[in-house]
C-alpha cells in the first residue's frame, strides 16, 4: 500500500520533540566487561541483540542486503552500547565495489515527482486513519513517525559505511548519547539524517554523502542503489520548489540539515563530508538547551555544499566557538545564516563559493498559489510572484533584532564568486579581513542569472535612502543591480572590515563615503578561474602580498595587522596554491585534549612533528616521545618532545629524512595531559592513523 502526504509546515519539529518528551531514559550505561566479539548479523534485530550486548573494541558487520522498515513500523531501538575512548564499538557496512555500500537501510518514505511523501506501509494494511490526520490542517506527525534507527544511552561508538535511504524524519536519533563517529555512510532522503537530543554531546560526521532530494540523480549516482556518481547536478527542490513551500510550507519537512538538534551542548565535528540537493546543509538550533550555553565547540570544514536552497550554515539562538573553514560552497542562496544567533565567537575563514545556477528556475506559481500552508504565519502566496521570492541571496545573513552575540564573528581569508550582496538583512558584532569578492558580470554569463531581483524580497531592499523603517537600504536600487551590501546597518555592534578586495563598483570608496566602515582595494581580485571553482591567485593578482596578518589572543579574539616591512599574506582563502591556514583551534570550556594536527617539518637532517591539541597542554615529561609504525612494520622513535607553544609540541626524528607516507602509524603516550589534568583523547583526531602507546 503506497500513499501520498504533505504535512504541515512543524513538520519536524514536532515528529522528534514528541520523541524524545514520550520517552523515558534508562539508567546511565555502563561498558561490559568481557572480550570484544566480532560478528555478522543479517537483521535489523540481530544487530540491535548484537549491539545490546557488545563489548568495548567489538566490531559488529551487517550483511549486505535492503534492510526494509515500513512507515507503519516502531524503529529499531538499540539501548546501551558502550565502547571505551581507545576500544570504540563498531557498526559496519558491507564494503562492495569501487567503494559502493551495499549494506541499505531502507525506511519507505519516498519524495514523488511534486516533493510529496509516498509512504509504504506493512502488509496489515497501513494507517489510513493515522494519514487523514497527518494531512489535516495543524495535525502533525507524532513519535510513531520515526522508523528507522534509535540509539539510547551510547557511547564511543563507529557507525559507518552504511547507505540509510528513504528514512524520514529521521535516519537515526541519538538520545543521551556522546562520543559518536558516523563516517562514510551514504543518505539519501530524511530532514535529519543524524538527530541528537539535549542530552547527547560529542558527534563526529565525517566522509559521508548526503543527498536530500535525489530527483536530479538516477539511483546509481545518488547513492539510492548504494553506488554514487561526485558529479554535482541540481534536482527539483532547487529548481521548480519556491523557497516558502520548503521553508514553512505544505514541503517543510525539507527544512533540517545533515546533523541537527534543538539544544545539543555541543562539541560536534562536521568535516569532509559531501552535502547536496538539500534544504540546509548543517543547522542546529538551542530552543530546548538545557544548560547555559548549547551549539558549543562546533567544527565545520572540508565539506562540499552543492545546491543547497537556503543556508549551508545555519546556526540559530546560540553558537558558541564556531569554527567554519575550508569548505566549498556550489549554488546556494544564503551561505552562512547568522540571523539574531547569540554567543560567539563564531571564525569563518578560508572558505570558497561559486555560482553557475539561479534556484527555481523552472518554477510555476500557479502550482503552489494554492499551498494554504503558507498562510498560516501571515505568508501569502499568490499565482504571479511565488516563484520570484528568495532568489537572489545574499553570502552572509543577518537579522534586524538587539545584537545577541558577546564575542563577534570573524570573517576571513575567504574567497568568492557572487551574484548576490555579501552581507544582508541587519546588524552584527562583525569583523572582516582579507576576503577577496568577485562580482558577476551581467554580460559574461546566461541572461537573468547576474541579477538582483528584490521585487519579492525585503521592503529594506527596495527603499530609498531615509525611508522610515529599521534599517533602510542606502543605494537607490534597480532591479539590474546587485548592491555589496543590502539592509546593513553601517558600524553596527563594532563591525568593519579591511585589507579586501573586490570588482564591485561601489567597494571601497562608494561604501566609506555612505559611513560604511569598509577598506581594501578596487579591482579584479584575480581568480585562476572563479566560475568553475579555482581560487587561486593569478601571479599578476592584486591581492598578492596585500592582505593583514591575522593573530590571536588567549582569549580568543582577533586583530589583523599590517607592517610594511615584512611580507604580507595574499587577500583571499588561497596562499600561493594552498589554502591558507588559520589560526590554532582552542577548545571553550575545559575538555580531553584531541589531537588537531600533525605536522611534519623538515629540520635539517632530520624531521621535526608538531602535534597541535585542543586545549592548552601540561610540560611534557623528559621521556615523552612519538612512535612511528611504517607499514613494513619499521618502528621509529622520536626524540624526547618539548613543548613548541601553549597547545603543541615538537618532536624529532633523527632517523627521518622525509615525512613518512600516509600509511604509517602514529603512536602517542597516554601520559600526554591538559593544563587541567585530563588525558589526551583519539576521539575527533583530525589526522588519520593516530593510536595510543600500550
Amino acid at each position: 500500500m503506497v500513499l501520498h502526504c504533505a504535512s504541515g509546515p512543524r513538520f519536524i519539529f514536532f515528529i522528534v520533540v514528541g520523541l524524545l518528551l514520550a520517552t523515558g531514559l534508562s539508567q546511565a550505561a555502563t561498558p561490559r566487561e568481557e572480550p570484544p566479539i566480532t560478528v555478522e548479523v543479517s537483521s535489523l534485530q540481530e544487530l540491535r541483540e548484537a549491539a545490546e550486548r557488545a563489548t568495548p573494541g567489538s566490531i559488529i558487520r551487517l550483511a549486505a542486503g535492503t534492510y526494509r522498515r515500513f512507515a507503519d513500523d516502531p524503529p529499531i531501538r538499540i539501548r546501551g552500547p558502550q565502547g571505551l575512548p581507545d576500544k570504540p564499538i563498531i557498526i559496519r557496512g558491507a564494503s562492495g565495489a569501487t567503494g559502493s555500500r551495499p549494506t541499505i537501510i531502507d525506511g519507505s518514505r519516498r519524495l514523488d515527482d511534486g516533493m510529496a511523501i509516498a509512504e509504504q506501509f506493512g502488509p496489515a494494511g497501513g494507517r489510513a486513519r493515522d494519514l487523514e490526520d497527518l494531512i489535516t490542517q495543524n495535525q502533525y506527525r507524532t513519535r510513531q513517525a520515526v522508523n528507522c534507527l534509535v540509539f539510547e544511552g551510547a557511547a564511543h561508538l563507529v557507525i559507518e559505511e552504511l547507505t540509510i535511504r528513504n528514512c524520514w524524519p529521521t535516519s537515526i536519533v541519538f538520545l543521551s548519547s556522546h562520543h559518536v563517529t558516523l563516517g562514510a555512510n551514504t543518505i539519501v532522503g530524511s530532514t535529519y539524517p543524524f538527530f541528537i537530543d539535549p542530552r547527547s554531546d560529542h558527534f563526529v560526521v565525517e566522509n559521508s554523502i548526503w543527498t536530500q532530494d535525489d530527483s536530479g540523480y538516477a539511483p546509481d549516482e545518488s547513492g539510492y542503489s548504494g553506488r554514487y556518481d561526485l558529479r554535482p547536478k541540481p534536482g527539483r527542490m532547487w529548481d521548480t520548489v519556491p523557497w516558502g513551500v520548503s521553508h514553512h510550507g505544505s514541503r517543510a519537512y525539507l527544512n533540517g540539515g545533515l546533523i541537527g538538534s534543538f539544544g545539543t551542548r555541543g562539541d560536534v565535528i562536521v568535516r569532509h563530508n559531501v552535502i547536496r540537493n538539500a534544504y540546509n546543509g548543517v543547522r542546529f538550533r538551542s530552543n530546548r538547551c538545557e544548560v547555559p550555553e548549547c551549539n558549543v565547540n562546533v567544527e565545520i570544514y572540508d565539506n562540499d555544499f552543492q545546491f543547497i536552497r537556503d543556508n549551508p550554515i545555519e546556526p540559530e539562538d546560540q553558537a558558541v566557538n564556531w569554527w567554519v573553514h575550508h569548505n566549498r560552497i556550489y549554488n546556494a542562496h544564503a551561505w552562512f545564516s547568522l540571523d539574531g544567533v547569540g554567543g560567539g565567537p563564531i571564525y569563518i575563514f578560508g572558505n570558497v563559493g561559486w555560482f553557475d545556477d539561479k534556484p527555481a528556475r523552472r518554477c510555476v506559481p500557479s502550482d503552489w498559489a494554492a499551498d494554504r500552508t503558507l498562510e498560516a504565519d501571515g505568508y501569502a502566496p499568490t499565482a504571479d510572484n511565488e516563484c520570484a521570492r528568495s532568489r537572489t541571496g545574499k553570502v552572509i545573513k543577518l537579522g534586524p533584532g538587539k545584537i545577541e552575540l558577546r564575542e563577534p564573528i570573524y570573517v576571513f581569508n575567504n574567497s568568492w564568486y557572487v551574484r548576490a550582496p555579501v552581507v544582508d538583512g541587519g546588524i552584527a558584532k562583525f569583523r572582516a579581513w582579507n576576503n577577496a569578492t568577485l562580482f558577476c558580470d551581467p554580460d559574461a554569463i546566461a541572461p537573468g542569472m547576474c541579477v538582483a531581483e528584490y521585487a519579492m524580497g525585503e521592503r529594506c531592499a527596495q527603499a530609498a535612502p531615509g525611508a522610515t523603517i529599521s534599517i533602510p537600504n542606502r543605494f537607490p536600487i534597480g532591479l539590474d543591480r546587485v548592491p555589496f551590501v543590502d539592509c546593513f546597518a553601517a558600524g553596527s555592534g563594532g563591525a568593519a572590515a579591511s585589507y579586501g578586495i573586490s570588482n564591485h563598483p561601489d567597494f571601497p570608496d562608494k561604501l566609506a563615503e555612505l559611513g560604511y566602515p569598509v577598506g581594501g582595494l578596487h579591482g579584479d581580485p584575480g581568480f585562476v578561474d572563479a566560475r568553475i571553482g579555482d581560487f587561486r591567485l593569478r601571479p599578476e593578482s592584486l591581492a598578492r602580498g596585500k592582505g593583514c596578518t591575522v593573530s590571536r589572543a588567549s582569549d580568543g579574539s582577533l586583530t589583523c595587522s599590517s607592517s610594511g616591512g615584512t611580507a604580507q599574506p595574499d587577500i583571499g582563502a588561497y596562499q600561493q596554491n594552498a589554502l591558507i591556514q588559520g589560526p590554532d583551534y582552542l577548545n571553550y570550556g575545559d575538555g580531553p585534549p584531541r589531537v588537531m594536527k600533525a605536522t611534519w617539518q623538515k629540520d635539517s637532517d632530520s624531521m621535526l612533528l608538531e602535534l597541535a591539541f585542543s586545549t592548552v597542554m601540561q610540560l611534557p615529561s623528559n621521556d615523552t616521545r612519538i612512535t612511528i609504525r611504517r607499514s613494513d612494520g619499521e618502528t621509529l622513535h622520536s626524540e624526547p618532545c618539548a613543548k613548541a607553544r601553549e597547545i603543541a609540541l615538537h618532536c624529532r626524528f633523527p632517523a627521518l629524512r622525509a615525512p613518512p607516507d600516509a600509511t604509517a602509524t602514529l603512536f602517542i603516550p597516554r601520559s600526554l595531559k591538559s593544563a587541567s589534568g585530563l588525558p589526551v583523547t583519539l576521539w575527533g583526531a583530525g589526522t588519520p592513523r593516530i593510536e595510543l602507546q600500550r
